[in-house]
């Protein structure tokens, strides 16, 4: 895209213009919500929060909550994710998914960071 820009603006004519602005534009919808690309994208990050999520309900560092809130959140966000790629039709479906997902995955990032400043100010009075 920032060569696409560049070309775009060092362009001479009109015609130019129009064909690098519709280049970039193909290179958007390639990209667009619901697209394989960003599918992969944004599985990858949810299935190591499941997975993260999994190895915290394990230790005894995190709380149960926390875990909870991990594994609940990563999962309706990835159900969420394939059905928008997969079966773009139950689009509102997979939006009521989302929300409460979102919300979870913000609640356990935020309960982990707290939690790892916990830890690192208990490491670093000793």
């Amino acid at each position: 895209m920032l060569e696409l820009s560049a070309k775009y603006f060092a362009a001479n004519s009109e015609t130019q213009k129009m064909l690098f602005a519709a280049a970039g534009e193909a290179m958007l919808a390639r990209g667009a919500h619901g697209s394989f690309g960003v599918f992969i994208g944004f599985m990858l990050p949810n299935i190591a929060g499941i997975m993260m999520s999994i190895v915290m309900l394990k230790g005894k560092i995190f709380s149960k909550v926390n875990s909870y809130l991990g594994i609940a959140g990563s999962s309706l966000i990835l159900i969420y994710l394939i059905l928008i790629t997969f079966a773009p039709a139950t689009k509102s479906m997979a939006t009521a998914l989302a929300l409460p997902g979102g919300l979870m995955a913000m609640a356990w990032m935020i309960l982990f960071t707290i939690r790892l400043f916990q830890l690192g100010r208990h490491k670093s009075s000793k």
